[in-house]
């Protein structure tokens, strides 16, 4: 559903609730709602409200629980129901009146606990969250689910100590709860736990076999350790989750012969993710497949230069005709990779006439030229790491240019000239990114530059395809693919990686990094020092 869809939704069923009689909350049972008539006239609207919504039709769902409503106000799961669909509808504040409401009528009634801790918590109202559960907790001290609830908000809120203490607490009176397992995994990822991670996935999966959650939780502590054998088979059970319930009206493809046939690759995550992944797609062309690629709309130029790829379409627009479709991400498991095999640098390239223009814009710059990136995009956010855990400040990373001997140069878009003029970073040309398409004057830039320093957003990704010198600077519960413990990854052979020890500090990060800058330029200094002979 789109923005406007679910805005005009959720003002419709606001205005259909306002319409219910404020004595239908309040008044006792005056209007005799259970006469058999009305019992009758409720259950109609009831069914056809659950029916409504379980094929997808929120508005006109919550349009029928208020019909139903007002015809009996006087049942906590009408309220519930309808909080649920207000919920889907995007309408949060208002899910959480209906909430309310039916824990007037019965407040021993767990659901409504339930969800309005939950929204409480994706609005990071921990402290309110908290004080939901532990309000329904004084009812009952032994609900798993609630309990399990509790773990999440503290590991949310960043008291990993205590959500693992809970989650322990919960498995050892719980030894079969599969779910309890799965947030004792989370707990353990967080914490850079990523053997004991592993083991509580495995126990998930033992314990619950056919949850896809459990599968797709575990291959993301193989991806941590660089066991990409049995990360891509674990992967695959994402098909089954939520998230892969509307996709285009094609076959998925199976892992059969592609010779003759046209497969479309969708896109299922950030632009950093299809630059990684779209190294795959040779092997589909050595198929004999013809390659079309749905990719977010920033990536459509780039992409449309890259031999593999035959039609490169954008998504949200309609989806091109094709025999068969998989995930780009789900390459690997059709191709399998080890860490010796993986990194096939470059597969990307610049356009040779705008590295050429850009070399005759740089070539006087004498120093060692770097691009800088640190401030991640607010879209890439959704699917993975949080936009505040890969940014730091301008003033921060500024730090690298009392360097002496190199000019630092913003890859980053539409940042005010003036703040980087303030701290001696040199901005490129206005139209950057603009007239000749989105990356295709980044990635020719790179090709000019003798390294690229950055937080881990698709530029990091960017300069790793094309084989360009690349520092990625990580927070300290980096994402799964840059592993632990490593300078350096399998998937990119030009990048190194620079982590944080602390959360939030970037100042030591930068220290570190500025400590390797000063080498390369004594390192540069030697080269171009001529030897005088004895």
């Amino acid at each position: 559903m789109n923005k406007k869809l679910i805005l005009a939704a959720g003002a419709l069923v606001f205005t259909l609730i306002l319409a219910i009689p404020i004595t239908f909350f309040f008044n006792k049972r005056t209007n005799q709602p259970n006469a058999p008539q009305s019992q009758q006239q409720f259950a109609l609207y009831f069914q056809h409200a659950n029916a409504l919504h379980e094929k997808g039709d929120y508005a006109q769902a919550a349009s029928f629980y208020v019909k139903a409503i007002k015809t009996n106000p006087e049942v906590a799961q009408a309220y519930y129901n309808l909080g649920l669909t207000l919920e889907k509808l995007g309408t949060p504040t208002e899910a959480l009146s209906m909430y309310k409401r039916a824990l007037r009528i019965d407040p021993g009634y767990k659901g409504p606990y339930l969800h309005a801790a939950d929204i409480f918590k994706k609005q990071k109202n921990h402290a309110t969250a908290l004080t939901v559960v532990d309000d329904y907790l004084k009812r009952d001290p032994q609900d798993k689910q609630m309990i399990l609830l509790k773990s999440s908000i503290l590991y949310d809120k960043g008291d990993l100590e205590k959500a693992l203490t809970l989650c322990q607490e919960l498995i050892q009176k719980n030894p079969s709860y599969a779910q309890a397992y799965i947030m004792l995994g989370s707990v353990y990822e967080k914490m850079n736990k990523i053997p004991e991670e592993v083991i509580a996935y495995k126990k998930a999966v033992e314990l619950d076999p056919a949850n896809p959650k459990a599968h797709t939780a575990l291959a993301d502590g193989y991806l941590a350790q660089g066991d990409y054998q049995h990360w891509a088979p674990e992967y695959e059970w994402r098909w089954r989750t939520d998230a892969f319930k509307k996709l285009p009206n094609i076959p998925l493809w199976d892992g059969s012969s592609l010779k003759n046939k046209t497969i479309l690759l969708i896109s299922e995550s950030g632009l950093g993710d299809m630059l990684q992944y779209v190294r795959f797609i040779p092997n589909l062309k050595q198929q004999g497949a013809q390659v079309i690629v749905l990719a977010q709309k920033p990536l459509t130029k780039l992409f449309s230069t890259l031999p593999y790829i035959d039609h490169v379409a954008i998504n949200g627009q309609p989806i091109p005709t094709a025999d068969v479709m998989t995930s780009i991400m789900s390459l690997p498991y059709y191709f399998p990779i080890t860490q010796k095999t993986v990194g096939n640098t470059p597969y990307i390239h610049a356009d040779q006439k705008l590295v050429a223009q850009w070399k005759d814009q740089l070539t006087s710059d004498k120093n060692i030229k770097i691009g800088i990136c640190w401030h991640a995009s607010p879209v890439d956010a959704q699917y993975g790491i949080p936009q505040s855990r890969r940014t730091m400040t301008l003033e921060t990373i500024a730090q690298l240019a009392k360097t002496k001997g190199v000019s630092l140069y913003s890859l980053q878009k539409d940042w005010p000239a003036d703040e980087l003029t303030k701290y001696g970073i040199k901005q490129l040309s206005s139209d950057f990114d603009k007239t000749h398409g989105a990356f295709m004057d980044t990635a020719a830039v790179m090709k000019n530059l003798d390294l690229v320093i950055t937080i881990d957003t698709v530029t990091a990704h960017l300069a790793g395809a094309l084989n360009v010198p690349v520092w990625v600077m990580l927070p300290v519960a980096a994402d799964v693919r840059w592993m632990l413990n490593r300078s350096d990854t399998p998937w990119y052979a030009s990048m190194k990686l620079f982590r944080q020890t602390k959360t939030g500090d970037w100042t030591s990060v930068i220290q570190k990094v500025r400590g390797e800058l000063e080498k390369k330029v004594a390192t540069r200094h030697a080269e171009k020092t001529p030897t005088v002979a004895a």
